[in-house]
């Protein structure tokens, strides 16, 4: 089980070209351990941002390489021209001629290609996610020259099924809904909002009759420890799981708790998607 860290999280700092890979360290390990919703909202704003600044400095860069190569290459012959171009100006990657240059960019596409034919990255759109534009249509430093997808569904109730009578409750506003958020391969989905949960889902913890809501496929977690349900304004009353990584399952109730009448608990979970890397 984690160990949650509840000491707030650092103002962002824009990453240098020698600290990036700290920088990404050091937000993928707050998004896992803080254990306050406003820091792990925090924390992935700053991933967000992360991405934002380190493609912004590769296209910088990019972009004063190219203006180089254009200005030595101007008025000289078309040989020395031709040499040139052996030499990514992108990548600094040099080869013996070319043919084999122009080779080893059709090699790369047609991975790509073969990527994006197999929906192995978004291409549905070209959103923004947080002002920051869909990395599909930049290039990043995640593996040399490949691109990393990002998409954000937005706050959606759409697929919900409540189940042994269980309900949502939005006269405050926050009634139950479901947010999914991909970074390339990483992929969260947030649970928020007020869940009311009956006497058949607290009598019947760890059953079928212990189920209160069936999430729509698209949002299928994987979990490795139980969901902390808590009273509002108050601690917690019970535990929830999922087996199937779809359906939440009311477990153990706290002692006390008054099994005859509903219960309302809010819901604040920040979650790995299934088919994720969970370490």
């Amino acid at each position: 089980m984690t160990n949650y860290d509840y000491t707030p999280v650092p103002k962002y700092v824009a990453p240098t070209q020698g600290n990036m890979q700290q920088a990404a360290t050091e937000i993928a390990n707050w998004l896992r351990t803080k254990g306050d919703g406003k820091d792990t909202r925090e924390s992935l704003a700053q991933a967000v941002q992360l991405f934002g600044d380190v493609a912004a400095q590769f296209i910088n860069e990019a972009s004063g390489i190219k203006g180089q190569f254009n200005s030595a290459i101007k008025n000289v012959t078309s040989d020395a021209e031709v040499q040139a171009a052996r030499t990514s100006t992108a990548t600094g990657n040099s080869f013996g001629t070319l043919g084999l240059r122009l080779d080893a960019i059709d090699t790369e596409q047609a991975s790509h290609d073969s990527s994006i034919k197999n929906d192995l990255v978004d291409k549905t759109s070209n959103q923004d996610v947080d002002g920051i534009k869909n990395f599909l249509q930049l290039p990043t430093v995640n593996s040399g020259r490949s691109l990393l997808p990002a998409s954000d569904s937005g706050w959606l109730d759409d697929g919900i099924t409540w189940l042994n009578g269980a309900t949502t409750n939005g006269s405050t506003g926050r009634g139950f809904k479901y947010r999914i958020i991909t970074l390339g391969a990483f992929k969260l989905v947030f649970l928020d909002g007020i869940v009311v949960l009956t006497p058949t889902n607290l009598q019947n913890g760890y059953a079928d009759g212990g189920n209160f809501v069936k999430l729509p496929s698209s949002a299928k977690l994987q979990i490795y420890q139980t969901i902390s349900l808590k009273e509002w304004g108050a601690g917690i009353i019970a535990g929830a799981r999922t087996n199937d990584g779809l359906t939440l399952q009311i477990g153990d109730v706290s002692s006390g708790i008054d099994k005859a009448v509903n219960q309302t608990v809010v819901l604040n979970e920040i979650l790995f998607a299934d088919g994720d890397v969970n370490d």
